[in-house]
């Protein structure tokens, strides 16, 4: 699932790579119809539901995600004895993002958004 809005998918991600092989999250406000295809359009950031106080975002869903075939995979066992450790570790970060095609560093980059 990929989550963006008209601008982001056209200009920063290569939408011809990613709008076939992934599902589209598109906000895309203000129009009567979603730019592209996807398979969520939010549609407005100024909904209302009872109970919950202040705007929220409202969306069209155009799959369905809950007949869809759940993963063959066994779910992760969390472990019981795990020691926890506290590490101090130092972060340098980059302006910009590298979208791997894969989980991991070791493989290589699908695209790259330098800003």
């Amino acid at each position: 699932m990929l989550y963006c809005n008209p601008n982001w998918l056209c200009n920063y991600l290569h939408k011809d790579k990613l709008i076939n092989k992934y599902d589209i999250w598109l906000a895309n406000w203000g129009v009567s119809a979603p730019s592209y295809n996807c398979a969520i359009w939010q549609y407005s950031e100024n909904g209302s539901v009872p109970g919950i106080s202040g705007s929220v975002d409202m969306n069209w869903i155009y799959k369905d995600y809950i007949s869809t075939k759940p993963a063959t995979t066994k779910p992760v066992t969390k472990p019981s004895n795990v020691k926890k450790t506290d590490y101090s570790v130092k972060v340098t970060a980059q302006a910009g993002l590298n979208v791997r095609k894969g989980a991991g560093t070791n493989l290589g980059t699908f695209f790259g958004i330098h800003i």
